[in-house]
C-alpha cells in the first residue's frame, strides 16, 4: 500500500472526528468505526464538551463496553502519561500541537468522566430507550420503576396473551373476534396461527399507521378488511355466492351430454378418465363439493385454466362439449381468483383483529402493567415525538445533550430513526440556536445492512444522511461526508476476493444505493500472509435401496454430504494442530481459537460439526445459541421432575433411571420392569433391597420427600450439589463438560421462576416447557475453542481463519409471510396494506409486492456474504455440500466461484482445491510462542483435593452476646433503664434514641445555637412524647455538653456512632462481632470507648453495673484490639442522669473478656 493511501485514510479519520462539524461517515468493513468513534468522543471532551452531553448510541451492549472500555483507557493513560508522550499523543489525534491548556485539560477528563452524572452516554440504542422511560414513566404511559421483559418472559407473556385471546373469542363465536377465530382455524393450527399473529405484531410501527389511518376506530381491522376487498375487486362478494357461480358452471344437463360423451368415445387416456370422473363427481354433488369437482376438471393445481381438459379424440368426436369446456374454464378461474382474494382479505382482516386483541390483552395484563414492558422503543418513540417534547426530555437528562453519535447506522430501523431525529430536531432548527455547538454524527455501511428482520432498511442509511445534510446546510452548519476504505482487518487476498465477487452485478445487487458504485476495498496489511481457498462442493449419492425386509441396511451404502464435509472441516484443523502449521502474520502455530465457522442457518450443519470436532479432540465452543430443553441433562432434570410429580410415570421413571443420576442398564431395567405386577416405581421399592436398586431407590424416597417443601431452586442446587456434587459429577462424567452450561441454565431458570412466582415444582416444569428459552452464548470470550456460529451472530466480529461452509442453498421464506400491498389512490407514503394470504401466494393483486420481498431477500443475501467473507483476517475457506440435487444457481458458492473465476490457481492434490494466497514478507514482531504454546504446568495437590464445607458464623451483636450463653445457663439480667413504672411506659426507647442522636450532633452545632436546635430537633422526632418530657431530655443533654468535665469527649479527634466488626479467634473456634459504639475518643497514647446509658437513678459504684453492659464494653474492647494492636483501650459508661462518668476497670473488663471467651469455647464441636 502506498504511503498516499493511509495518508488519505489518516485526513478521513480527522475529517470524521473533527469536533467541529457533524459528519456522516460511509465505511467499509474493517476500516476503524470504533476508532474513529472513540477519536470524535476524545476530540469532543478536549474541545470542552462536558462528558454527560454526549450520546453515543450502538447496536451491541458487546460494543457499547468496549467503546466505553476503550474511551476510558486513553482518557486513564492520559491522566498519568509523561508530558512528552501526551504531547505526542494529543498530536496525533488533534493534527496539530496541542496548547498548554490543552494539556492540561486532558490530564483531568479521566476524573470528569468518572465523576459525570448518570456516567458516560454509551448505550444500544434499547438500552437508551429504557433509560428514557425509566426516567418518564407518566409522560410515557408507562408504570413507574418497570423492568424490560427478557425473551423469556416476553415469549411466556405472548402466550398467555394468546391463550386469553383465544379464550374469549371462543366464548363469543358470533362476535367479530369469534368469527376472525374460525376464519383462521380453517386454514391455520395452532402454532401456525401463534407466528401469523407474532409477525404481524413485530410490525408494531405499521400496525400504529394503520391505526391512525382509520382515524383510530375501534372496528379499524374490519375497515382494513372492507379496503382491502375494493382493491381486489371483490367488494360486496361473498365466498358463498362465488362458489355458488362456481358449482353453477356447468348446469347438470351439461354434465349428462360431456358423461354420455365421454363414454360413446371410450378414450382410455389418463387426461379423459379423470375428466369423467370428475364430471360424475360433481354431477353427484352439490355446492363446495361440486365446485371443487369442477375445480379439479378445469382448472390446474395453481388455480390457472387448465391446457388441456380433454385429448383430441374427445374434440374430434364431441366437438361442441370440447368447445364448451375450454369455454367455461376461463371464467371459471376468474371466480378463482376473486374467491383467493376475498378470502386473502378476510385472513388479513382476521388476523389484524385477533392481533389487535393480543396487543390490548397484553397492555392490560396486569403482571405485565405492574413490572414490565417490552416495546421501549415504540414508546419513547411516542414520547419524544409530543410538542417540544424532546427538547425537554434532553434537558431532564443530566443537562443535556449536545452531541449524538450513532454506531451501526445501517441497521437502525425507522422507529429508532425517528428517535434519533426527534433527539437531533433542535441542532438544526433556529431553536437550537445557542454558544454551545451541537453535533450529529452517524457511521455505517449499507453493505453490512443484514437485519431486515428488525425493520432495518438498508436504504435508509443515506435517505437520513442526505436530510440531516439539507437540514445541516440551511442552518449554516458544516457537514462532513466521509468515506473510509482502508481496511485495517484483512489481508490482500481476503479483500482481494471480495472485490472480486462483487464486481459482477449479479453479486452487487442490493449492496450500494448509488448509481454506479464501485465496490473497493483497501488493505492496509500489504506484505502479509493470506489465503483464500475453494473446495469443491461435496457430493452426496444416493442410498443403494436396501431389502424390504432388511431396514438395518438401509443408508448403508450412502453418506450425508453434510457429514462428509463435516469430517473434511475437522481433519484440517487437526491437520495443522498436528504438523504445528504457522499462521505467518501472527508468527505462532495456529489455535483452535483462531478459526471460526460461520452459518446461515444453525440446521443441519451445527450439530454435526461439533460432533466431528470432539471426535478430533479439538476443543469446540458449541453453538451460539442453545435451546434449553434440547440438552440432554436438562432432558434428565425435567424427567426426573416428572417422577417426583406423578411418580406412577412409568416412561419418565424408566428415563431417569437410565439417566447419568443413576446409570441402570438395559438388563437392569429390564429385570425391574418384567412381569411387574404394579407401577415401575412399584417395583422398584419392592427391590430396594438388592444393592443394584437401593441406591436409586433409597434418593428417589428422600427426593420424593424434599421437592413438595422446597422451591425449584434450592432442591435442583442441593441435589446436584449433595455429598461432593456427586450428581453433577455423574452427569458431566456421561454428558461431557459441555453439559456444565446447560446445568446451570437450568438452575438460573429455576432461581428466576423462583423470584417471579409461587415456587412449585409443577409451574416450573411448564413454564420450561412452554417457554422454549433460548440461551444466547457469549462467542467473544478469549478461550482457544473454535466458534460455529450464524454469521448474523458474528456481526462485529473478526477471526483469522474463517470457514464458510454453509453456501448451496438459496435463502427461502421462513413462517408466515405478510405481503406490503399499496393503498388505492394513496400518496406514496402513506401506510400500505398488510395482506396474509394462507395457501395461495400467486395472487394477481400481491405478485408485485411478493417479488419485491424476493429481491429483497436476495439484496439481503448478498449483504450477508459480504459481512461473512470480511469476518476474516487472513484465511477463508469457501466449501459446501449439497443433496442428490444441484447446488442452486446464484447461491453463494457459485458466486464466489465465478466471480474468482481466473484468479484462483489449484492446488496439488485429489481434492479439487484452488486458491489465491499471499507470502509473508513483513518482518513478524517478536511473541512470546513459548508461554503460548508450552505445556500448562499440572495444577497442585490443593486445587484436586475436594474443599471442606465452610462454616456458617453467625455474627453476634455485644449486647446479645448473653444468648450464646451454654445450655440451662440464666440469660445476663441488664439493669433497668427506668423504674418499675417507667419500664411500663412502651416510650421508653424513644427516649433513649433521643439522647443518643442530641449526644451525636450537638457537639458539631455553635454553642449558642445549641440549645434552639435541640428543642427542634426532640420536637420533629419525639411527637409522641410529653411537652416536660422534652424539656427533661433537652435539658439532661445540653447539660452534658456543655460540661467542661466532659469537653474531651467531643474534641476533634473523637467519633460518634462508630460501628465495629472483628473476627474474635481462628479455625473453628473463631466468630464475629459487630456492634455500634455511642463515641469513641482516640487520644495520643489510647482510646476510650464511650457508651451512654440512661438508666435513672444510675448505679452509684462500678459493682453495682449490670454484667450486661460490662461485657458489651469488653467486647467492644476486644475488637477494637484487632485494630489498634498496642494502644491501651479503655471504656467508661457516660450515665445522662447526673450527669456522670464511670471508668470500667480494666480488672472487670478482663474478667468479662475471659468469661465470654470461655463461654464460646464450650460451645464450639
Amino acid at each position: 500500500m502506498s504511503a498516499d493511501l493511509l495518508h488519505e485514510a489518516d485526513a478521513n479519520q480527522a475529517r470524521a472526528s473533527d469536533p467541529n462539524a457533524s459528519a456522516w461517515v460511509s465505511a467499509n468493513a474493517g476500516t476503524g468505526k470504533t476508532e474513529v468513534l472513540v477519536k470524535r468522543s476524545l476530540r469532543l471532551l478536549l474541545d470542552g464538551a462536558r462528558p454527560e452531553s454526549i450520546l453515543c448510541l450502538t447496536y451491541t451492549k458487546t460494543a457499547a463496553a468496549e467503546m466505553q472500555n476503550r474511551l476510558l483507557k486513553d482518557l486513564a493513560a492520559w491522566a498519568t502519561m509523561p508530558d512528552a508522550k501526551l504531547h505526542e499523543a494529543l498530536t496525533k489525534l488533534m493534527g496539530r500541537p496541542p496548547a498548554d491548556k490543552d494539556l492540561r485539560e486532558a490530564r483531568r477528563l479521566f476524573a470528569r468522566a468518572l465523576e459525570a452524572r448518570g456516567g458516560l452516554k454509551i448505550h444500544t440504542i434499547h438500552g437508551f430507550c429504557e433509560r428514557l422511560l425509566q426516567r418518564f414513566p407518566l409522560e410515557s404511559a408507562v408504570t413507574p420503576h418497570f423492568t424490560v421483559l427478557d425473551d423469556q418472559g416476553a415469549a411466556l407473556l405472548k402466550r398467555r396473551a394468546s391463550d386469553a385471546v383465544i379464550a374469549r373469542a371462543a366464548e363469543d363465536r358470533d362476535g367479530m373476534l369469534g368469527q376472525a377465530l374460525d376464519t383462521i382455524v380453517t386454514v391455520a393450527g395452532e402454532e401456525w396461527f401463534r407466528q401469523v399473529v407474532d409477525t404481524v405484531l413485530a410490525k408494531r410501527s405499521e400496525l400504529g399507521r394503520m391505526v391512525a389511518h382509520h382515524g383510530g376506530l375501534g372496528a379499524w381491522a374490519v375497515a382494513e378488511g372492507e379496503a382491502l376487498k375494493r382493491l381486489f375487486g371483490v367488494a360486496g362478494k361473498s365466498e358463498a355466492d362465488l362458489i355458488d357461480a362456481q358449482a353453477g358452471a356447468l348446469s347438470n344437463e351439461e354434465i349428462d351430454a360431456a358423461l354420455a360423451a365421454f363414454a360413446s368415445i371410450g378414450s382410455t387416456a389418463k387426461t379423459d378418465i379423470n375428466a369423467a370422473a370428475a364430471l360424475q363427481s360433481a354431477r353427484r354433488a352439490q355446492g363446495e363439493s361440486r365446485a371443487a369437482a369442477l375445480r379439479a376438471l378445469l382448472l390446474t393445481q395453481k388455480g390457472t385454466p387448465s391446457a388441456t381438459v380433454c385429448t383430441k379424440a374427445v374434440k374430434d368426436g364431441a366437438p361442441d362439449i370440447a368447445a364448451r369446456l375450454d369455454e367455461v374454464k376461463v371464467p371459471f378461474a376468474a371466480l378463482e381468483q376473486d374467491l383467493a382474494h376475498l378470502r386473502a382479505a378476510e385472513a388479513s382482516s382476521a388476523v389484524l383483529l385477533l392481533a389487535d386483541a393480543f396487543r390490548t390483552v397484553t397492555r392490560a395484563t396486569s403482571w405485565r402493567r405492574r413490572r414490565s414492558t417490552m416495546t421501549t422503543s415504540s414508546q419513547a418513540r411516542h414520547l419524544l415525538s409530543r410538542a417540544g417534547a424532546a427538547a425537554w426530555v434532553l434537558y431532564k437528562i443530566d443537562g443535556g445533550v449536545d452531541h449524538i453519535l450513532v454506531d451501526e447506522a445501517q441497521d437502525t430501523n425507522p422507529e429508532q430513526w425517528a428517535i434519533i431525529e426527534a433527539l437531533a430536531e433542535e441542532f438544526f432548527a433556529a431553536a437550537g440556536a445557542r454558544e454551545t455547538l451541537r453535533t450529529l454524527f452517524a457511521v455505517g455501511d449499507e453493505k453490512q445492512s443484514i437485519y431486515s428482520f428488525q425493520g432495518a432498511n438498508p436504504a435508509r442509511f443515506g435517505t437520513v444522511g442526505r436530510a440531516f445534510k439539507k437540514r445541516a446546510q440551511a442552518a449554516g452548519i458544516e457537514w462532513h461526508e466521509v468515506p473510509l476504505n482502508l481496511s485495517f482487518r484483512s489481508t490482500v487476498p481476503v479483500l482481494d476476493a471480495v472485490d472480486h465477487v462483487f464486481a459482477r452485478p449479479v453479486a452487487a445487487q442490493g449492496m450500494t444505493f448509488i448509481e454506479s458504485a464501485i465496490i473497493k476495498h483497501h488493505a492496509n496489511r500489504q506484505g502479509e500472509a493470506g489465503l483464500v481457498e475453494l473446495w469443491e462442493v461435496q457430493t452426496e449419492t444416493k442410498p443403494a435401496p436396501a431389502p424390504a425386509f432388511e431396514p438395518w441396511n438401509e443408508g448403508a451404502s450412502g453418506a450425508r454430504a453434510v457429514d462428509a464435509l463435516c469430517r473434511r472441516i475437522a481433519a484440517t484443523i487437526k491437520g495443522w494442530r498436528n504438523s504445528g502449521e504457522m499462521l505467518p502474520s501472527a508468527g505462532r502455530p495456529i489455535k483452535a481459537g483462531d478459526i471460526l465457522i460461520l452459518v446461515r442457518r444453525r440446521e443441519p450443519f451445527t450439530a454435526p460439526m461439533i460432533r466431528a470436532l470432539k471426535r478430533e479432540g479439538i476443543a469446540v465452543a458449541g453453538a451460539d445459541r442453545m435451546r434449553l430443553m434440547d440438552q440432554l441433562a436438562v432432558q434428565d432434570l425435567v424427567a426426573l421432575a416428572d417422577v417426583l410429580l406423578l411418580p406412577d410415570d412409568d416412561l419418565a421413571l424408566a428415563v431417569v433411571l437410565k439417566s447419568p443420576l443413576f446409570g441402570l442398564d438395559d438388563d437392569a431395567l429390564f429385570d425391574l420392569a418384567y412381569d411387574r405386577k404394579g407401577s415401575l416405581w412399584s417395583a422398584l421399592k419392592d427391590k430396594a433391597h438388592e444393592p443394584r436398586f437401593s441406591g436409586a431407590a433409597g434418593r428417589l424416597k428422600d427426593w420424593l420427600s424434599q421437592a413438595d417443601t422446597m422451591p425449584p431452586y434450592e432442591f435442583f442446587a442441593a441435589l446436584l450439589g449433595a455429598d461432593g456434587q456427586e450428581m453433577r459429577k455423574r452427569m458431566l462424567t456421561r454428558l461431557g463438560p459441555e453439559a456444565a452450561e446447560a446445568i446451570d441454565e437450568f438452575l438460573d431458570a429455576a432461581l428466576a421462576y423462583d423470584r417471579e412466582a409461587v415456587p412449585s415444582l409443577q409451574g416450573f416444569v411448564n413454564q420450561l416447557r412452554a417457554g422454549d428459552i433460548e440461551i444466547k452464548r457469549d462467542m467473544e470470550q478469549d478461550r482457544d475453542e473454535v466458534r460455529i456460529m450464524t454469521v448474523h451472530g458474528a456481526k462485529g466480529l473478526q477471526a483469522p481463519i474463517v470457514f464458510l461452509p454453509d453456501t448451496c442453498m438459496l435463502p427461502r421464506p421462513q413462517g408466515p409471510q405478510l405481503y406490503p400491498v399499496e393503498r388505492q389512490s394513496a400518496p406514496p407514503d402513506e401506510v400500505t396494506h398488510l395482506v396474509w394470504s394462507p395457501g395461495r401466494s400467486d395472487l394477481q393483486a400481491i405478485a408485485a409486492a411478493k417479488e419485491a420481498l424476493k429481491r429483497a431477500d436476495r439484496d439481503e443475501y448478498h449483504r450477508l456474504l459480504y459481512v461473512a467473507m470480511t469476518r476474516a483476517r487472513d484465511r477463508l475457506y469457501v466449501c459446501g455440500w449439497q443433496g442428490q440435487k444441484d447446488p442452486e444457481q446464484d447461491c453463494w458458492f457459485h458466486l464466489v466461484r465465478d466471480g474468482l473465476d481466473g484468479y484462483l490457481n489449484p492446488v496439488e492434490g485429489p481434492d479439487g482445491v484452488r486458491r489465491m494466497a499471499s507470502a509473508q514478507e513483513k518482518d513478524v514482531p517478536p511473541t512470546e510462542t513459548e508461554a503460548e504454546t508450552g505445556e500448562t504446568p499440572p495444577l497442585p495437590d490443593w486445587a484436586l483435593t475436594q474443599a471442606p464445607p465452610e462454616r456458617v458464623r453467625t455474627r453476634l451483636a455485644p449486647s446479645r452476646l448473653a444468648l450464646s450463653a451454654e445450655p440451662g445457663q440464666t440469660e445476663e439480667t441488664e439493669q433497668p433503664p427506668l423504674g418499675p413504672r417507667a419500664l411500663a411506659d412502651t416510650k421508653r426507647f424513644a427516649r433513649g434514641r433521643l439522647v443518643h442522636a442530641l449526644l451525636q450532633h450537638l457537639p458539631e452545632v455553635a454553642a449558642d445555637d445549641q440549645e434552639r436546635a435541640a428543642r427542634a430537633f426532640v420536637a420533629a422526632r419525639g411527637t409522641e412524647l410529653s411537652d416536660a418530657l422534652k424539656a427533661e431530655i433537652v435539658t439532661e443533654t445540653l447539660a452534658i455538653v456543655r460540661d467542661d468535665a466532659f469537653a474531651p469527649l467531643f474534641q476533634p479527634g473523637s467519633l460518634a456512632e462508630v460501628p465495629v466488626v472483628a473476627r474474635i479467634g481462628e479455625g473453628a473456634a473463631g466468630f464475629d462481632i459487630g456492634g455500634q459504639i455511642d463515641r469513641l475518643v482516640i487520644r495520643e497514647n489510647d482510646l476510650l470507648i464511650l457508651d451512654y446509658k440512661t438508666n435513672r437513678p444510675p448505679p452509684a459504684t462500678e459493682d453495682a453495673v449490670a454484667d450486661a453492659y460490662i461485657n458489651q464494653l469488653a467486647e467492644y474492647r476486644l475488637a477494637l484490639a484487632q485494630l489498634f494492636p498496642g494502644r491501651e483501650i479503655k471504656a467508661a459508661l457516660l450515665w445522662t442522669d447526673g450527669p456522670h462518668l464511670m471508668e470500667i476497670s480494666s480488672t472487670s473488663l478482663d474478667r468479662a473478656e475471659r468469661d465470654m471467651l470461655n463461654r464460646r469455647a464450650a460451645l464450639t464441636p
